[in-house]
C-alpha cells in the first residue's frame, strides 16, 4: 500500500514540473513575439470609419459616458454622450 501511494506522490510532483516547464516555455515565447504597432487614426478617419459627422466625434470625445445605438446591420444609427457631474 505503501509503494502505490510513493508512486502517486511520483506521478502528482512528475505531473507538477511538468506543468511549470509549460508555463515557463509558454511565457518566455510570449514574452520575445512582439506586438504589432497600431498607428493613430485622425479624427477624418475616424469619421469615415464609423460614419458619424465631426461634431458627433468631438462630442463623445470630450463626454464621460458614451452609449452608442446599433441597427441589425452593427451600423451606429445614434450616440448618446453625458458628461458626468461633478458634486459640490
Amino acid at each position: 500500500m505503501l509503494e502505490l501511494l510513493e508512486l502517486y506522490g511520483e506521478i502528482i510532483l512528475l505531473i507538477a514540473l511538468l506543468w511549470l516547464l509549460w508555463t515557463v516555455c509558454l511565457s518566455w515565447l510570449h514574452a520575445s513575439i512582439k506586438p504589432k504597432s497600431i498607428g493613430q487614426l485622425s479624427d477624418q478617419q475616424l469619421c469615415e470609419v464609423f460614419k458619424v459627422n465631426a461634431d458627433q466625434l468631438q462630442t463623445a470625445k470630450a463626454s464621460n459616458l458614451i452609449t452608442v445605438h446599433f441597427d441589425a446591420h452593427a451600423l451606429i444609427t445614434a450616440i448618446e454622450c453625458e458628461t458626468a457631474i461633478t458634486p459640490p
